[in-house]
């Protein structure tokens, strides 16, 4: 319900918000090296999640529910684009952002999403113009997640 409220109330047919979350994680774990095309970088980060232990899995549920968690206040068009359409491309950024600290140190402890912070990174320029025209290309998407760092993280 938590990430209904925030993405889309009804599942995706085509499963785009499982994508979403996969995306995120994607970018959380190895943003660093992303190279596109997205699909062979998620398909490849899919592929090595199936070697996932159990307990890596869970870190990985109790890591989402601590985002979750820091969420619980934003509205509920927190990751909307301009337009208010939800966006994959902020929803992966954000996510990356403050999760990073607590995954490279394997804590729970994800960074306070603030809400000023929130709506600075919505208006940045860099930040758009990386979100609304070649999102996968690889300038884009580390310029996407530096700019989130920068400005939630500062």
């Amino acid at each position: 319900p938590r990430w209904r409220r925030l993405a889309k109330p009804e599942p995706d047919i085509r499963m785009r918000d499982l994508e979403t979350l996969l995306r995120g994680f994607a970018m959380l774990v190895s943003g660093s090296s992303y190279a596109p095309p997205m699909v062979r970088f998620l398909n490849t980060f899919s592929g090595e999640s199936k070697k996932f232990s159990e307990e890596e899995i869970h870190y990985f549920e109790q890591l989402f529910d601590s985002f979750m968690n820091r969420c619980k206040d934003l509205p509920q068009n927190a990751f909307g684009a301009r337009s208010g359409r939800f966006s994959t491309s902020m929803y992966e950024a954000i996510f990356a952002a403050v999760c990073e600290e607590a995954y490279s140190h394997k804590t729970l402890e994800v960074k306070l999403i603030v809400a000023s912070k929130l709506n600075q990174l919505k208006s940045d320029q860099q930040f758009i113009k990386a979100s609304q025209s070649q999102t996968t290309n690889t300038e884009n998407v580390a310029l996407r997640l530096q700019r989130a760092r920068q400005i939630l993280l500062n």
